[in-house]
């Protein structure tokens, strides 16, 4: 691991590795916005409007609790790569775990109050469940970027990227066009929100 670092941080300066990073930090970035693009039409057609504007909002949520509840640790994983080089692993381990106790602690907040904070967020209970499942696995995926990245292994991120989203869109749009009306809200948020919590577990 430290002969891998070594001869990272020789090549820290390189052109030619700044311009591979670019490259693929672009290519993940594309392949992100065009699966987004593509399917925001399909999903706006075989979704009614009251489903859609639920999954949205459950969306929404989901991002804006992200940051709390993963405390942005993952922005402190690049400096570490220098200042904790011989304990990089360790440190990563530690800030894995406290996101984890911050989601959980986060979690329990909201069943303690969940008569007040379910007419907050407007999210049915057994919602609130996946998104804190998601937010778990969310917080690990977002440190596990930031050390691909700070290990240069960008090829990693874009591959990841790719199939953290190609996997669960296919997988809701499946269930969503397969299935009943009724059930295309719960169809698509488990479709999409299960298989991303599972690579994020992965990883």
């Amino acid at each position: 691991m430290l002969g891998e670092k070594s001869q990272i941080g020789e090549k820290r300066g390189s052109s030619v590795l700044a311009i591979k990073a670019g490259f693929w930090y672009v290519v993940s970035i594309f392949l992100v916005k065009a699966i987004g693009f593509i399917t925001t039409p399909i999903f706006s057609r075989l979704m009614n409007k009251a489903d859609y504007g639920e999954f949205s909002n459950f969306a929404s949520w989901q991002l804006t609790l992200l940051i709390i509840t993963s405390a942005e640790l993952y922005n402190t994983v690049s400096r570490a790569y220098y200042d904790f080089t011989e304990d990089f692993d360790c440190y990563l381990s530690t800030i894995t775990f406290t996101s984890c106790g911050i989601t959980l602690l986060t979690y329990i907040f909201f069943l303690l109050g969940q008569s007040v904070l379910s007419k907050i967020v407007t999210i049915p209970e057994k919602y609130i469940h996946l998104m804190f499942l998601v937010l778990l696995f969310q917080a690990i995926k977002q440190i596990y970027f930031a050390r691909e990245r700070t290990l240069y292994r960008y090829k990693t991120v874009a591959t990841v990227s790719f199939f953290n989203l190609f996997i669960p869109t296919i997988m809701a749009i499946f269930l969503v066009f397969f299935f009943p009306d009724a059930d295309r809200l719960a169809l698509r948020l488990y479709g999409f929100y299960v298989p991303t919590a599972i690579i994020g577990a992965f990883c």
